[in-house]
């Protein structure tokens, strides 16, 4: 009987004293170093919204929302551009189902109808490249019927793409599904962001693990969404050389896992390619 009671006793002090010693979890601030903090990572460096509430609304998406290069002063830029906007057309506007709304909404004075992204790209340089220091910076503005990006380089251009992707989503306030602008993110809308660091990457090691060709690239996607900017693929090591060498065709065929276990020259080159037209730079890594 004695043990039961010194037992209970002994349970009752316990969560007493947790009790005592629980701290409530701080608020979650609506500000991040002054900054208001909006649904976008990362957090861009500068963000102003407008001081009423004011929705950004794209009523037309399929009829009349438009991609537009205003200033692109390379062939290769502005077929970036054009790839990107056909990606980022697909992953804004996923759902195809949606209704559109028409301009009727538009009359209203707390919406303003939004019908283009306008992207001007101020560098005049005839070669791009992708290297340790380039100009990642971008301004984004929202006017009365467009989101308009002024970046330096054809790399802020595609950072700035991302941000837009994020600030437009699938919302539903009345029952009647559109896409819009984020409702915290009061219009107008102005945001100047470059990244903190100039080296962002992420490693994989297909020398230990495979990683098929396809899934590489939707690890580079994934890259794109945090801005990333660094691809660093650990290939050969010790435990495998999945590269075909055609002038040394024995590396491969006897260090791969697996007769489908390899990566030909033109899946390298292909791969290195879908990382630059994303903005990212690819470090092929060969350890012996």
């Amino acid at each position: 009987m004695h043990k039961v009671l010194f037992a209970s006793l002994l349970l009752i002090c316990c969560a007493v004293a947790r009790r005592s010693s629980y701290v409530r979890p701080p608020r979650v601030s609506d500000t991040i170093d002054g900054q208001p903090r909006v649904k976008i990572l990362p957090q861009p460096t500068n963000v102003e919204l407008g001081s009423s509430p004011m929705v950004g609304l794209i009523p037309n998406y399929k009829s009349k929302f438009s991609f537009n290069i205003q200033h692109a002063y390379t062939d290769v830029e502005k077929d970036m551009l054009t790839k990107a906007f056909k990606r980022y057309n697909e992953i804004i506007f996923y759902d195809q189902t949606i209704r559109e709304q028409g301009e009727r909404v538009c009359d209203s004075k707390v919406i303003t109808c939004i019908y283009a992204v306008n992207v001007f790209i101020k560098s005049t340089a005839s070669k791009i490249d992708l290297q340790l220091g380039e100009d990642e910076s971008y301004s984004l503005q929202t006017t009365k019927n467009s989101i308009d990006i002024t970046s330096p380089t054809i790399w802020g251009a595609l950072h700035a793409l991302e941000t837009v992707s994020q600030m437009i989503v699938l919302s539903d306030p009345h029952g009647s599904p559109a896409y819009a602008i984020q409702t915290e993110m009061n219009l107008p809308i102005t945001i100047t962001d470059s990244p903190r660091f100039p080296w962002r990457g992420l490693l994989i090691d297909t020398a230990r693990h495979y990683i098929s060709k396809q899934k590489i690239k939707h690890i580079i996607d994934s890259m794109t969404y945090i801005k990333l900017n660094t691809f660093h693929w650990h290939v050969v090591d010790d435990q495998s050389f999945p590269i075909e060498i055609p002038s040394l065709p024995e590396l491969s065929n006897k260090g791969r896992y697996s007769p489908l276990a390899v990566y030909t020259p033109d899946d390298i080159k292909e791969i290195v390619q879908y990382a630059f037209e994303r903005g990212v730079r690819s470090k092929l890594i060969i350890s012996y």
